[in-house]
């Protein structure tokens, strides 16, 4: 009879503790913004005896504790590496809540963060809470070689979103003229898991071509819209030197001002 009344208990803990669980979730957040890591432990009324917080990072790829909370709330950081003074409790454990909060995210800090809720007399109930970082690019317009007039193809400006993460998308709006030119891109993947993008506009140097407006565009999961900038192509002149000691252009078609 014993024996049946103690399978009996332990067949009431098991299917209490089956349905127990921690719930989190997949994290995304800007560089430089805060984001909140949320954890929950549910279906339990066993005794919350502490939270332990782990990571494994870029910055440090072997996992590790760096934030115990007990029951009170109080916190102990352990071996923090980068998140000293950035990293607070924003739960409550009455609540069984075990919420933290990271403020200004590095690239450094994306991995995964692991929620660990020990409980008695069940255990532990665990849930990883992946954190992806994502880095807009920094863009430039400009073109690195002067375009000078003449009858061959020559880039005329380059667009660049630099140190994007995820990599950025560069196209290009050229209007009436977008016929009479084309466009080469391409990418460099950097060791921090970033990417830079180059993208060339080329066409034919001719004086028609001098002034005329274009717009690079940039989308990139980190811009709150698309970004547009604008671009006007500037053709320089070839010049010689004659007699007269005036500067003559030979292409443009027009006479400049002396040499001093």
């Amino acid at each position: 009879m014993l024996r049946k009344l103690c399978c009996v208990i332990l067949l009431i803990v098991q299917r209490n503790t089956e349905s127990t669980h921690v719930i989190g979730g997949w994290r995304t957040v800007v560089e430089g913004e805060d984001v909140d890591l949320s954890c929950r432990l549910i279906e339990t009324t066993e005794d919350l005896e502490q939270i332990t917080w782990q990571k494994s990072t870029w910055e440090e790829t072997q996992n590790h504790n760096f934030m115990l909370i007990d029951p009170n709330g109080v916190t102990k950081f352990i071996s923090q590496n980068g998140l000293t003074g950035r990293v607070q409790f924003i739960g409550n454990p009455s609540e069984n809540l075990g919420s933290i909060r990271i403020t200004a995210v590095r690239l450094l800090d994306e991995g995964i963060f692991t929620c660990i809720f020990s409980v008695f007399p069940s255990g532990a109930y665990t849930t990883e809470i992946p954190l992806t970082v994502l880095v807009p690019p920094v863009v430039s317009v400009t073109a690195d070689v002067a375009p000078v007039i003449g009858e061959n193809e020559v880039v005329l400006s380059t667009c660049v979103a630099a140190g994007a993460k995820p990599q950025a998308e560069v196209t290009w709006k050229t209007g009436e003229f977008g016929s009479l030119l084309r466009t080469v891109t391409n990418s460099t993947q950097h060791t921090n898991g970033t990417t830079t993008v180059l993208s060339h506009l080329l066409g034919v140097p001719t004086k028609a071509a001098n002034q005329q407006q274009v717009q690079c565009v940039v989308n990139q999961s980190a811009l709150a819209t698309e970004k547009t900038y604008n671009y006007s192509i500037n053709i320089h002149c070839k010049y010689i030197l004659l007699p007269l000691s005036y500067t003559i252009d030979i292409h443009c078609q027009y006479i400049l001002l002396p040499l001093s």
